[in-house]
């Protein structure tokens, strides 16, 4: 690829698809000679230096992927000449500085990957600008940087916007309420927002991470819950966190034990939080009651007798939810079932990542996690747990350290 002999005498190539190689070296400036290039896609070598400004002379490109380089240095503006520009891969580099202000200009494109570089800064109100002509569905993955500040309302002018993820950033403050509208059932095609919960506070996030404290103030009403007002086009903008319909699992849990619970009104209820943590595992994976089996969740009997669940001395011991139709994502608030020693959710199509706060289980030595469809890393904070542990989850999906998961 650093022969210039290739790019001088090969001018009319459409294509170039090295993948998964061992070049190494940095990209030629004679690149820009390749005026009909559509497709460039370096993927998993060793390319490094910067990325030539002459790419941008590449007005016919359509897909640029350069992950898993060693590129490094800040992301050239001139990209934003490539007018054509449908997929842009940029991810597990060293890229550095602030949002590429080039991207702002391309509106045909609808795949962004910049996650685990070393990108720094504010993003922009212009973020809506991006793809805005494309018909395609936006999958934005920014993960892993060290982008700053709030996070850009404009995200929500983006109309086919379905992934959004945010997480390992310094973003503070709370997710716009313009955002978490997307998420509701008028959008249910928005498939993922995700965040670091421990600096940015968010309803409609998978998972949810609203608010950071719920563990300690679960069986509190907020004061925005007045039960006339839980409806997601509110008067009040302040209110707008407490949704109807579309409001979040862990609202509509409280929501559910302080207006609906009968057993709550009855003042019956022994372990007010391990009542809630189930409702809101109900809640989380469930949409228009897909569970196979789930006659008696919510009901007004006793929680230990509610579908799947064991109990020792009222305290739930066990969760088995196997082959039950749940969709959806694991709520971190697990962590306040604190004598679980079992949770088994095999064969359904449970999303997201692995909640990093079922480490906190200390009881807990059976995780059968298998047969869904979460990704991501499988939390170490789970592989510490003490005593004798079995953990399964789908290692084709799932990164599992060697001799912490089963077949991982």
């Amino acid at each position: 690829m650093a022969n210039n002999f290739f790019f001088k005498n090969t001018p009319l190539i459409n294509t170039i698809s090295l993948q998964s190689n061992e070049f190494t070296g940095p990209i030629s400036t004679e690149i820009g000679l390749l005026k009909e290039l559509k497709y460039f896609l370096i993927r998993g070598n060793n390319f490094n230096d910067t990325l030539p400004t002459e790419i941008g002379q590449l007005s016919k490109m359509t897909e640029l992927e350069v992950e898993m380089n060693n590129f490094e240095g800040m992301v050239p503006t001139e990209l934003g000449n490539l007018k054509k520009l449908t997929k842009l891969n940029l991810a597990n580099n060293n890229f550095s500085g602030p949002f590429p202000t080039g991207l702002y200009t391309l509106n045909k494109l609808s795949y962004i990957n910049m996650k685990s570089n070393n990108f720094t800064g504010k993003l922009s109100d212009q973020v809506a600008l991006i793809g805005n002509s494309s018909s395609s569905a936006q999958i934005w993955d920014l993960s892993n940087n060290k982008f700053e500040g709030n996070i850009p309302k404009e995200f929500s002018q983006i109309e086919e916007l379905r992934k959004l993820n945010l997480v390992g950033n310094l973003f503070e403050g709370e997710v716009p309420d313009e955002i978490c509208k997307k998420t509701g059932p008028l959008v249910s095609d928005f498939l993922g927002l995700q965040v670091s919960c421990d600096s940015v506070r968010c309803t409609c996030c998978s998972p949810s991470c609203f608010p950071s404290d719920l563990l300690e103030t679960l069986t509190e009403l907020p004061a925005q819950m007045d039960p006339d007002l839980l409806t997601y086009w509110k008067p009040k903008p302040e209110l707008t966190t407490w949704a109807g319909e579309d409001r979040s699992a862990q609202n509509k849990a409280i929501s559910w034990y302080h207006y609906d619970d009968p057993r709550s009104s009855a003042g019956n209820v022994t372990n007010p939080t391990q009542r809630i943590v189930l409702a809101l595992l109900y809640y989380a994976t469930t949409m228009e009651d897909n569970w196979t089996n789930s006659f008696n969740f919510l009901s007004s009997d006793d929680e230990c007798n509610w579908t799947g669940i064991t109990c020792v001395s009222g305290n739930v011991t066990e969760i088995n939810l196997a082959s039950n139709g749940l969709v959806g994502f694991l709520p971190r608030e697990l962590q306040g079932l604190t004598e679980l020693t079992s949770l088994n959710v095999t064969n359904n199509k449970i999303s997201g990542q692995i909640p990093t706060n079922l480490g906190m289980l200390t009881a807990l030595n059976t995780l059968s996690l298998n047969k869904n469809d979460f990704t991501g890393v499988f939390p170490n904070e789970i592989c510490e747990l003490p005593g004798s542990t079995l953990f399964q989850v789908d290692y084709a999906e799932v990164d599992c350290k060697d001799g912490c998961c089963d077949s991982c």
